[in-house]
């Protein structure tokens, strides 16, 4: 990763970050608050508070067992923070309702986070990509 965060909200994402690089469940769900809310604005999804959260990010290491951010480049504006990523995987298993292919995909997004800097929690994260392409990655076996 690089360009890296200076502002306190911006560590607060950095640590969520680093904290999914290392599939450490329990302490990158307690970075958000709660009553926290993920929404995927490409499928139109979101989930509501952290039990939500876990099942979210179980699915993604389930379908993409070695994802992690290849690169991230940050905008922080407290309590906000904007990151361009990018975002690497294997398709391994069911992924957005696509069937394993073995394909290695990468694709760009950008994750936009509001920060309770004096909790140093994400109270929202607002998930932006292009799900036609992803989905073309993935192959043309959609979901169920």
């Amino acid at each position: 990763m690089n360009h890296g965060p200076t502002s306190r909200a911006g560590r607060v994402v950095q640590s969520i970050f680093e904290l999914l690089q290392r599939r450490e469940l329990e302490p990158l769900v307690a970075l958000y608050s709660p009553t926290c809310r993920f929404e995927d604005m490409a499928t139109g999804e979101s989930v509501i508070g952290q039990d939500g959260l876990r099942s979210l990010l179980l699915e993604y290491w389930e379908g993409l067992p070695d994802f992690h951010v290849a690169d991230a480049h940050f905008i922080e504006s407290d309590p906000w923070v904007a990151v361009e990523l990018g975002l690497e995987g294997t398709h391994r298993g069911t992924f957005l309702g696509y069937k394993p292919t073995g394909r290695r995909i990468r694709w760009r997004a950008c994750a936009v986070y509001s920060v309770d800097e004096g909790l140093g929690v994400v109270n929202t994260e607002t998930y932006y990509y292009d799900s036609k392409r992803l989905g073309e990655m993935l192959g043309s076996q959609s979901h169920n």
